[in-house]
C-alpha cells in the first residue's frame, strides 16, 4: 500500500517502481492511496483508491490527512470483515459512530473557534474565554518548542500536531510516544515547554497518560490535553483542556487532529505567516520538478 496525497511523491512512485522493477514484482498487489485519481501513483499501482478530499486550500495538508485516514478506516473494516476478525457487532459501533463524526466536528469548530471563524483570519477584539482555542494560541504563541505525546491510535495524531505547528507555525514541535517521554524529551520540560497531550477516556492507557500528565506537571511544564474527558483532578493538572465529543476508540482521531490543525494555524495567523503557502513546503512533484510556493523549481 502506497499512500500520497498528491500520487506524485517521488520517492513512494520510485519505490514503486523498484518493486515492480525486482524479479518477484508481478507478483506483488500495489495499492495507491491518492487524492488524486489521474495522478502517475494511481496509474501505475494495480489498484487505487481515491480519498475524495478535494482541493486543499493550504499547501500544508489538513482535510485531506482526514479524508485518507477515513478511508485506510474502511479498509480495515473491510479486511475486518472479509477475513472474519471484525464482529457484526463491532462493525456495526464502528459505522454508527462514524455516522456522526459531521455533527461531531461542526461542534468542535463551533466551540473552539466558532467566534474567530466569523470574524475572520486576525479578530479585531475576542474577550477571553469566548474562543479557547484562540486563547491558547495566544498564551502559547511565543514558544520557541512544543512536544506532543499520545499513546497507541493517538501517537500518529502527535506526529501530525508537532508537524503542523512547524509547517505552519513556524515553531520547533516533535511528537512522541508518551511512553517514552522519560526517554529523552522529560529533560527539556520546564514553564517555557508546552506539553500537549491525546487523551480521550476511550483510550485503553488513559490512566498511564494521565500519569504522564502528572510528571509533567511536577517540571512545571505548561500542559494542554486533548481529550472527551474532564473531571477536577484533570483540571487541577492542566493549563488547557480542549474537549472533544466521545466516540469511537479507533474514530477519535477524526476528532482530536481538529483541533491541533486550528491551533497551529492561529498560531501561524499570530506570528504574521503565510499560513496558505507555508515557506519551503513542496506540494507536489512534476516530471523532475518541485511545486514551492506555487513555483516551479528545480528540486535538487
Amino acid at each position: 500500500m502506497l499512500i500520497s496525497s498528491s500520487g506524485e511523491t517521488a520517492d513512494i512512485v520510485e519505490s514503486l517502481k523498484l518493486v515492480q522493477g525486482s524479479p518477484n514484482g508481478s507478483a506483488v498487489l500495489s495499492l495507491g492511496v491518492v487524492n488524486e485519481a489521474e495522478s502517475t501513483l494511481a496509474r501505475s499501482c494495480d489498484a487505487f483508491i481515491d480519498v475524495v478530499g478535494g482541493q486543499e486550500t493550504c499547501v500544508a495538508t489538513t482535510k485531506v490527512f482526514s479524508a485518507t485516514i477515513m478511508a485506510l478506516f474502511f479498509i480495515a473494516v473491510a479486511l475486518g470483515e472479509e477475513c472474519g476478525t471484525l464482529a457484526e457487532t463491532d462493525k456495526t459501533a464502528l459505522l454508527s459512530s462514524l455516522k456522526e463524526l459531521p455533527e461531531h466536528v461542526k461542534k468542535i469548530l463551533d466551540e473552539g473557534a466558532g467566534p474567530w471563524l466569523k470574524q475572520g483570519e486576525v479578530p479585531k477584539s475576542l474577550a477571553i474565554g469566548t474562543c479557547p482555542l484562540w486563547d491558547i494560541a495566544c498564551m502559547n504563541v511565543l514558544a520557541n518548542n512544543f512536544i506532543f505525546l499520545g499513546r497507541g491510535v493517538n501517537f500518529p495524531i502527535a506526529l501530525e500536531g508537532a508537524m503542523k505547528v512547524k509547517e505552519i507555525a513556524y515553531i520547533h514541535a516533535e511528537g512522541y510516544p508518551a511512553a517514552e517521554m522519560k526517554h529523552g524529551p522529560i529533560a527539556l520540560i520546564d514553564q517555557f515547554m508546552p506539553v500537549v497531550f491525546i487523551a480521550p477516556q476511550s483510550d485503553p492507557t488513559f490512566e498511564k497518560v494521565k500519569a504522564n500528565i502528572q510528571e509533567v506537571k511536577t517540571r512545571s511544564g505548561a500542559i494542554i490535553v486533548i481529550t472527551d474527558f474532564e473531571n477536577g483532578e484533570l483540571k487541577d493538572l492542566c493549563e488547557h483542556i480542549i474537549i472533544v465529543p466521545t466516540t469511537h476508540e479507533y474514530i477519535m482521531p477524526l476528532l482530536t487532529i481538529v483541533p491541533l490543525q486550528l491551533l497551529a494555524y492561529m498560531m501561524g495567523v499570530l506570528r504574521g505567516n503565510e499560513v496558505d503557502m507555508p515557506r519551503g513546503l513542496r506540494k507536489t512533484w512534476e516530471e523532475g520538478e518541485a511545486v514551492v510556493d506555487g513555483k516551479a523549481t528545480n528540486p535538487a
